[in-house]
This record gives C-alpha cells, structure tokens and sequence, in this order.
C-alpha cells in the first residue's frame, strides 16, 4: 500500500491518500507515522481518500473496540472518501467500533467530504 499525507496548518486539515492493497501492517505504520509527526496538531481534522485501494487486506486483529482509533485518534472529524463497497462496509464497521462514531462518516464524493468537514472549521479546501 502507498500511503501518503500531507498538513495544511492553515486549514488545520491532514489529508491522506492510500493506494494499492491495505494490510493491518502497512495502516498501523502508515498510522505510527502520523503519530510523531510534531507537525501534526491533534485537533486537526482528517480526510482519508481510499479510492485508489485496490484490495483491501485488514485481518480480524483490527476489529476491536475503538477501532476508530486506528483511522484517527484524538481528532474532530475523520471524512473518509471511498467508491468500493467493500471498503465502504469496512469504514461502516470500523467507525461503530469508534470511541465516538460520529465524527467519522464515509463518503462518495470529495467535495461532500470536504463540506462535512468544513462544518467544523472554516475551510475552502478543493480535493484533487
């Protein structure tokens, strides 16, 4: 899986895009990374773009309470864009496992994620 992110201070936004197969491994990595990045404030919102995904290969081990966790901890929201249902199932179940599901909704289009998000914060974002 390719894994990558970037912060915008200004939008108090971390922006994720994955691609390829998602393993257990390669997340909780991809995860440990946004984690001691000292750039990265906590309140900062998330938005994950999973559409490139081509397999997804998440084992039982993740499905646990606050599995929302392992998207993204300790912030306001969580929009994650997804296409493939599968995938969009999984975000389903992970985000009911989530310490508060709430702040993490999945979406079909960017530009909803993105004004979902926006809610939060003043933010004038245009996704890729």
């Amino acid at each position: 899986m390719a894994c990558q992110y970037t912060v915008d201070h200004q939008q108090k936004l971390v922006i994720i895009r994955a691609s390829g197969v998602l393993n257990d491994t390669e997340w909780m990595d991809h995860r440990a990374k946004l984690q001691a990045d000292e750039s990265i404030d906590q309140s900062f919102n998330h938005f994950i773009d999973l559409v490139l995904i081509a397999k997804i290969k998440l084992t039982r081990g993740l499905v646990k309470p606050k599995i929302g966790d392992y998207l993204a901890p300790a912030i306001n929201k969580t929009a994650v864009y997804v296409k493939d249902p599968v995938a969009w199932g999984l975000i389903r179940l992970y985000s009911g496992y989530s310490a508060d599901d709430k702040n993490i909704r999945r979406f079909k289009s960017a530009q909803l994620a993105m004004n979902w998000l926006a809610k939060s914060q003043s933010m004038a974002f245009e996704p890729n």
